[in-house]
């Protein structure tokens, strides 16, 4: 392909070919695309239309030149953008449909901590690997919440790590008592558990990582559970009301709470309260003290009370 410069000036000057090195032929029409050969037609019809003011009847063959590099670069990047647009979408629909073919389940990572920690490298790959087996059996992108229990043979002396195939409050249910009776009675059940054999016994830090992990399952599935049993879902800023009974043919009360903190459970227990701050109305139940907030994990303020969920508050839009 000949340069545009050469292009130029063999149809400046009438000549719809060039002659080659060899004597040839070869007519410059051919060695051009379409699009460049458009654009250089049009300059040059212009450069004539131009001729009467030009002392040389012609454009300027170095604004022509500039003329077309400028149009052949515009072109060339807008050509470059649409590939690189069909390769970002082609990179997106690859990596959309990978994670639409596996999703790797979410763990706690309470639980990733532990195996981290663990210095029996293949049971801790193993294990992990039966964890993420479990979960994905119940659901692909769902935490899977189940007891690891640890236990020394009494024979062998061999150090175990033992998982239940159920999850929830029933691995906690299975697995208490003596955890090698349990194993052994479980030999012959229909339920299934898990070994796990260690290299060597767990040192004190595998052992509160392992604590760890099993008081988050307790304290996760004991907020399940409170959860499960509230009729009404409530979230930090809340505005309530609560109405007093009538009695005696007395003036109904309304006391107004904002909401300050919600609690599902306390040490694995559904308790199911929120802490409030009651800014108008009458006063009628205690207010907690500094020590109780810090029981709570709150910060201290005037007229924080303790109410059950369960209690008829009413919401409402503050408008003030």
């Amino acid at each position: 392909m000949r340069s545009p410069e050469v292009y130029i000036k063999c149809v400046t000057d009438g000549r719809d070919y060039y002659v080659t090195s060899n004597g040839g032929y070869i007519k410059t029409i051919d060695q051009y695309s379409d699009m460049f050969s458009s654009i250089l037609d049009g300059i040059v019809s212009n450069a004539f239309e131009d001729s009467t003011n030009k002392d040389n009847g012609l454009m300027n063959l170095q604004d022509a030149y500039a003329k077309v590099h400028e149009k052949i670069n515009k072109a060339n990047a807008k050509a470059q953008e649409k590939i690189n647009k069909a390769t970002r979408q082609q990179l997106k629909q690859q990596k959309t449909s990978s994670v639409d073919n596996y999703k790797l389940p979410i763990l706690p990572k309470q639980l990733w901590s532990f195996c981290e920690a663990m210095q029996s490298k293949y049971a801790s790959a193993k294990l992990y690997e039966k964890i993420c087996d479990l979960a994905e059996a119940l659901n692909q992108n769902t935490v899977f919440v189940t007891k690891i229990g640890y236990y020394i043979d009494s024979e062998t002396t061999d150090p175990y790590l033992v998982v239940s195939s159920l999850s929830g409050k029933e691995s906690f249910k299975q697995m208490a008592g003596d955890l090698e009776q349990f194993v052994n009675k479980a030999k012959d059940d229909s339920y299934k558990v898990h070994l796990f054999k260690l290299d060597n016994e767990l040192t004190q830090q595998e052992l509160e990582l392992l604590c760890k992990y099993n008081d988050y399952c307790q304290k996760k599935i004991s907020k399940d559970e409170a959860k499960s049993l509230a009729t009404v879902r409530y979230k930090i800023g809340d505005v309530l009301i609560l109405k007093s009974k009538i009695r005696d043919g007395s003036k109904r009360n309304y006391r107004k709470f904002v909401v300050k903190k919600i609690i599902w459970s306390i040490n694995s227990n559904p308790v199911n309260i929120i802490i409030v701050k009651q800014v108008s109305g009458p006063i009628t139940n205690m207010s907690l003290s500094k020590n109780d907030c810090k029981r709570y994990h709150i910060k201290y303020e005037e007229n924080l009370q303790v109410y059950s969920m369960m209690m008829n508050f009413v919401k409402i839009v503050d408008k003030q």
